[in-house]
């Protein structure tokens, strides 16, 4: 008799007939043998210790043909799209953007350097089943305007899909990019990987805007930071029912710096969980990270977030903040801030704090004639504000105004 553990695999590795070219790719080949003896996380799993993913081990998942989608979010006029993790379409300007059949050696040999695709059975499928890669260049010394949108869709019922994302801004450009997930269907496994590399002295700004409603979704951000460069994300987490969200930066030239965010706002049964690695890697780096939770009714929210210092990266300055706020007494937060340090010349400081809403703040307003819904609304978004306006594109940082004021109606 199969375990619900064999079952999941045999389904995604039966889709695979002898001349797929997924065989063909030699890190998918080396995944697929890797996939057969993988095992799925258990409570003992230090990584996966607050989210079970029993449900999506009892998933019958198969991949859709289906490449057309209708997306809601417009931020931007600057788009790409990506449907049932096949890229589908590209109206852009300013960037360079291929296919995986379309680059050259070079490009392909930095391809899956950056994230960990060995870390657990999910990273292990992913790189199995991948069906293509986005990607992008921004050029040296190019500065983009207008935030290049990656839209990234998943249609129909019982499916899966594997987005994969890989941008390079070389030396001294500026850009912003904002990757937008949505959906169409019922129990669905999302999961995006993107890889991002930061030259020397650019600047990237990424906006991970989750407003998928899939049953599942996964995201893998992986980033190396080099010599003066700044990456800057912001996470926000409004929809769907479970989210898992991956983050691991990696300083990895002097004076880099980095700056993680994130929004999150689970209400009824949605369940919301987000693990960050910043790796000072290099002497004089400097990173930020500042999570809010504000969770309502039978929600859940999850922060663990880990900063490494390397033995050899003196003078490191990081700073990790994760704020929550309880809106229900049915609500739950777990959070794990950590720090592990191997170096003596360091400023480094990392705190947690939850809560409910100010009382003496909320009879304040009320008492000036502010109705109590509104005060709380106000309220929340005065908690938000910080994150809020280190959102880079106007038109995203609306839509988090209007989904924090639909999480509270």
């Amino acid at each position: 008799m199969l375990t619900a553990e064999s079952k999941v695999k045999n389904s995604f590795l039966s889709n695979l007939e002898p001349n797929n070219s997924v065989l063909a790719n030699p890190l998918s080949k080396e995944a697929v043998e890797l996939l057969h003896t993988a095992d799925f996380p258990t409570r003992k799993s230090e990584f996966w210790k607050y989210s079970r993913t029993a449900k999506i081990q009892n998933g019958n998942f198969s991949f859709q043909e289906n490449n057309n989608f209708n997306f809601n979010n417009a931020f931007s006029n600057n788009t790409i799209d990506i449907v049932n993790g096949k890229i589908q379409g590209n109206n852009t300007q300013g960037i360079i953007v291929k296919k995986l059949e379309d680059c050259s050696s070079e490009e392909l040999s930095k391809i899956g350097t950056i994230a960990n695709f060995h870390r657990d059975v999910f990273s292990l499928m992913h790189q199995a089943f991948f069906q293509d890669v986005l990607v992008i260049t921004v050029p040296e010394s190019t500065v983009i305007e207008e935030a290049v949108q990656i839209n990234i869709a998943s249609t129909g019922n019982n499916s899966v899909s594997f987005p994969r994302i890989f941008i390079c801004a070389e030396e001294l450009s500026k850009s912003k990019f904002i990757i937008n997930t949505e959906s169409e269907g019922d129990n669905q496994l999302l999961y995006v990987q993107s890889e991002i590399h930061v030259e020397a002295n650019a600047k990237l700004h990424l906006e991970l805007n989750n407003s998928a409603n899939s049953d599942f979704l996964i995201t893998d951000t992986a980033a190396n930071v080099e010599s003066g460069a700044v990456f800057h994300i912001n996470t926000l987490c409004f929809d769907g029912n479970w989210q898992r969200n991956n983050l691991d930066i990696n300083l990895i030239g002097e004076f880099a710096h980095a700056e993680l965010n994130g929004i999150v706002m689970p209400n009824g049964a949605q369940h919301f969980d987000n693990h960050t690695m910043v790796s000072h890697c290099v002497p004089n780096c400097t990173s930020s990270e500042n999570y809010k939770n504000v969770v309502d009714g039978k929600g859940t929210a999850i922060f663990n977030g880990k900063i490494m210092v390397h033995q050899d990266a003196q003078k490191t300055n990081a700073f990790q903040s994760s704020s929550n706020i309880l809106l229900s007494d049915n609500a739950t937060v777990n959070a794990k801030p950590e720090l592990e340090i191997y170096a003596d010349d360091v400023k480094c400081s990392h705190g947690s704090t939850t809560g409910k809403l100010n009382s003496e703040a909320l009879f304040y307003l009320q008492s000036r004639g502010v109705p109590a819904r509104e005060a709380k609304k106000l309220l929340l978004k005065a908690f938000a504000a910080e994150v809020l306006e280190s959102i880079s594109v106007d038109a995203v940082k609306e839509l988090a105004e209007t989904a924090i004021d639909k999480k509270l109606a």
